[in-house]
């Protein structure tokens, strides 16, 4: 396989690092496509190498500016603790250790009016990133791709049933995990799909029987 030549660069960005400010970046916006780009109030806890030299890399202010809806390349990221204040942006950093993380990893609690979640994240290097979890889902996915997270109980034919309902919509399914809780209980399907998911999708999917929960976050650029 051939390497890509901006693999090799790194990413167009604000520095000073691409793994503590455009990964940040990319994770805080992560955040912001999950809350549809309406940020109200966000509660921040770094890890480890974050934690230790974030500050002094610009990570706080890059994960700010991605939850306002900056990429990496924004000439705004800088002075994004501005902006949030202008916006209306609450938001608040913790520092802790885990060992069982990597070492560029990140937590953020996030909410709006309508709804809350919350995102582990690390940020790998090359400004690409790992999404952890989301809410109760867990995953392990880049973010390049748009993510559907579907919810269900563990029973035979739901995943023909998830399946014929992205064919029938015309979504094409690029990467597909599943896991459990265990036999007959709670599901998780992590799909990664080429094209953009709209309400249809959503509501053909939510409309199965055995669904609990669905949701869509969009490619993070």
């Amino acid at each position: 396989m051939s390497t890509n030549f901006f693999d090799v660069i790194g990413p167009v960005m604000i520095g000073p690092s691409s793994s503590h400010t455009a990964g940040a970046a990319r994770i805080g916006l992560a955040v912001n496509r999950i809350l549809k780009g309406c940020v109200k109030k966000a509660d921040i806890t770094l890890y480890n190498s974050f934690a230790e030299t974030g500050k002094g890399h610009g990570t706080d202010k890059a994960l700010i500016g991605g939850i306002l809806g900056f990429g990496a390349d924004d000439s705004r990221l800088p002075d994004s603790f501005e902006y949030a204040h202008e916006a209306g942006l609450e938001f608040a950093f913790k520092m802790k250790s885990n060992s069982s993380y990597h070492p560029n990893t990140v937590t953020i609690k996030a909410e709006n009016e309508e709804r809350s979640v919350k995102v582990r994240a690390s940020s790998v290097g090359g400004g690409s990133i790992r999404l952890n979890t989301v809410d109760q889902f867990a995953l392990d996915v880049s973010g390049d791709l748009d993510i559907i997270l579907i919810a269900h109980y563990d029973r035979p034919g739901v995943l023909a049933d998830i399946t014929t309902a992205m064919e029938e919509m015309s979504i094409n399914i690029a990467e597909m995990h599943v896991s459990r809780e265990r036999k007959g209980g709670e599901a998780v399907t992590v799909l990664e799909v080429d094209n953009g998911v709209t309400d249809e999708v959503r509501e053909k999917i939510m409309s199965l029987d055995i669904v609990e929960d669905f949701l869509f976050i969009p490619k993070i650029l």
